[in-house]
């Protein structure tokens, strides 16, 4: 018991100085620029944006075919209220710019927007774009050749199983053959 009294004061004394300490505003301002200039805001964008076109597509599969259409134009509207309030980019970007100042000192993020503001961080932003689709087919290309070998060995392995063209492993365990004569 009076061990359980000394923790608690322990915890009571100790925990406002393990408590983070709000980002000071000219922090969270140079975490906000350090998210512009470094394209963070631009991929927040086109994320939202992603996600409220298969939001969208998931509404007309499923509610294009009820019967009562202005049932479904409402639960839509309200579908569409709930995203726009979730998904909404200043407070994303300002929940983004909290986490870099969380992260980073305010010398980091100056020097990080340096970099960024320099002609090789801007360089390095203008062809981002491109590098990521230069390693994203170099991932696919990859993957493709893993693909195609993994379905070899699984066809020699377990033939009657593995479609002619194997796009990806199994996950799990492989099931056993069925009985022979089936």
């Amino acid at each position: 018991m009076k061990y359980a009294a000394v923790l608690m004061m322990l915890g009571l004394f100790l925990s406002p100085l393990c408590a983070q300490e709000k980002p000071s505003a000219e922090k969270l301002k140079l975490a906000a620029e350090v998210i512009e200039l470094n394209g963070t805001v631009q991929n927040l964008k086109r994320a939202i944006g992603a996600h409220s076109r298969r939001c969208e597509a998931l509404m007309e599969k499923y509610l294009d075919k009820a019967e009562d259409k202005k049932a479904a134009e409402k639960v839509k509207d309200e579908l569409r209220a709930v995203i726009k309030d979730g998904m909404d980019p200043s407070g994303l970007q300002a929940e983004t710019a909290r986490v870099y100042a969380d992260r980073f000192t305010l010398d980091e993020l100056q020097a990080i927007a340096a970099f960024y503001r320099s002609p090789v961080g801007q360089k390095m932003q203008l062809l981002n774009p491109d590098l990521t689709v230069q390693i994203n087919d170099l991932l696919r290309a990859h993957s493709r050749e893993v693909d195609k070998k993994a379905a070899e060995i699984l066809k020699r392995k377990v033939p009657a199983q593995v479609p002619t063209e194997a796009h990806f492993m199994p996950v799990g365990r492989i099931p056993a053959p069925p009985p022979a004569g089936k």
